[in-house]
């Protein structure tokens, strides 16, 4: 039963975090606005990355730095 419990906790963290990085996407996005046309572009790409990819990314990263 233990088990069950700390398999749905850890669901509802990764479902959290989902929902703060893609509802954060306008805060970002009104951020790359402020920059130059060239540095908007890639600052726009950055913020419209999906969660997935996003992740993906960061556990990559992760894993370099150790």
């Amino acid at each position: 039963m233990r088990i069950f419990v700390l398999i749905g906790l850890l669901c509802l963290g990764a479902c959290s975090h989902q929902r703060m990085y893609e509802s954060s996407e306008d805060m970002r996005e009104q951020y790359c606005e402020n920059l130059d046309e060239h540095a908007r572009e890639a600052c726009l790409d950055q913020a419209r990355m999906p969660y997935e990819q996003y992740e993906r990314e960061r556990q990559d990263s992760m894993q370099t730095h150790d």
